[in-house]
């Protein structure tokens, strides 16, 4: 935490009554904003894999990151077998349906415009894209009644949460295969010593691995915005710009997005 010494604290600037005092307090609620336990996870996240690249080198990155776009891959195909078994042969969809109606329903009363029903999705802690599709699937509804809003949206961030729950179980179990695979290969082919240019690679393939890790992250933290630890993440996450911009950025929530559509 930035400290200033005590007689730099009450310097008067100019011919104001401003002291540094104001400056030093600022500075500090100014660091803890920016500062708080999601980005320094995030942070962590880029630094590791950006270390794990250099010392792995571009090549072993690389494949290591080609498993993970084949397992997106993969899971884009297989994804909605398991949605449709997960919605109608597990208690799982409604069980995640109730509790965001119960946590909908808290802040809606009477009847709803368009104008009204667009304002509430903008406040919900969700990532842009998943607004998106609420707004523009709800847009029929004109002035519906709460409870039947309620209603639509709760099954919609249902429909959402656990379109994002399949994908990342899927996309788990193939990326565990797929890791075995190349951890295989890896021990077949021996690799020439790693040479500067292979580091640098290697880093810089080790900052796009990070990014998608982060991303996976967001997308569970997604998950969960109706529980009081993911509005806590999420409001964390906007404190500071950059995991602000990497949240509603997500393209990782953006590719899931392409098939939740409701």
């Amino acid at each position: 935490m930035w400290e200033l010494p005590a007689y730099m604290r009450q310097l008067r600037l100019s011919d104001g009554f401003v002291t540094v005092q104001y400056l030093h307090s600022y500075m500090v609620s100014t660091q803890e904003k920016i500062m708080n336990w999601l980005n320094i996870i995030v942070l962590a996240v880029f630094v590791l894999c950006i270390m794990n690249g250099i010392r792995r080198g571009f090549i072993r990155t690389v494949a290591a990151m080609f498993s993970i776009l084949v397992s997106i891959v993969l899971v884009y195909f297989l994804n909605p077998y398991v949605v449709d078994f997960v919605e109608e042969k597990t208690p799982i969809y409604d069980t995640i349906e109730e509790k965001c109606s119960e946590s909908i329903a808290a802040g809606l009363e009477g009847e709803l415009g368009e104008q009204d029903q667009t304002v509430f999705i903008e406040k919900l802690p969700l990532p842009e894209s998943m607004k998106s599709i609420l707004k523009e699937s709800g847009e029929s509804y004109g002035s519906s009644l709460a409870d039947v809003f309620a209603g639509y949206l709760s099954s919609s961030i249902a429909h959402m949460i656990v379109n994002s729950l399949s994908f990342l179980v899927t996309f788990f179990v193939i990326s565990l295969i797929l890791q075995f695979a190349v951890a295989a290969l890896d021990s077949i082919f021996s690799l020439p010593v790693l040479s500067l240019l292979n580091r640098t690679g290697g880093a810089a393939a080790g900052c796009i691995q990070g990014l998608l890790i982060v991303w996976v992250f967001f997308l569970v933290i997604t998950l969960f915005w109706s529980t009081d630890w993911g509005r806590t993440a999420v409001e964390m996450a906007k404190e500071n710009h950059i995991t602000k911009w990497l949240y509603d950025s997500n393209l990782l929530l953006k590719f899931v997005s392409g098939f939740m559509k409701i």
